[in-house]
């Protein structure tokens, strides 16, 4: 099913759940079975300054990821393109100790019209097949419309 969000849309599961909060637009989640939290893509829209580039804002998360979570391990790094606008991504893992597990996170910063965009796919480690699947469909599906 095709959902539709503020400035953009994307490819999501009927049966997964859908609402906002304040620091998201939208978060799309599901709880496996036998599963502490959920698996979940969440889009951030956030206004910027004229002056900040994709660049400096990779730079400065480069710095602050590993300093944010417990047992950080960068998995992966580098451009892409999304929705045909360049973008930088970080996949990597961190211990939640709340629900004493390892998460498997995805992150995605594109900068489009002074916003900067920002996909997050969270999963526990040893997540269904097809729960990574959807989220991997709703990132690859992601369209900025602005």
């Amino acid at each position: 099913m095709i959902f539709q969000g503020p400035g953009f849309t994307l490819d999501m599961p009927s049966d997964w759940r859908v609402r906002a909060l304040p620091e998201v637009q939208a978060l799309i989640s599901k709880l496996a079975p036998d599963a502490s939290i959920p698996a979940s893509f969440a889009v951030a829209l956030r206004p910027t300054e004229t002056t900040v580039t994709l660049e400096t804002m990779v730079d400065k998360l480069q710095q602050e990821l590993p300093q944010s979570y417990t047992q950080f391990a960068l998995l992966e790094e580098g451009e892409l393109t999304i929705s045909g606008q360049p973008a930088y991504g970080f996949h990597y893992t961190w211990f939640n100790d709340d629900h004493d597990l390892t998460i498997v996170q995805s992150q995605i910063f594109m900068l489009v019209d002074e916003t900067m965009v920002i996909l997050t796919s969270t999963h526990p480690d040893g997540a269904p097949d097809d729960y990574i699947d959807h989220l991997q469909t709703m990132q690859q599906t992601f369209q900025w419309e602005g």
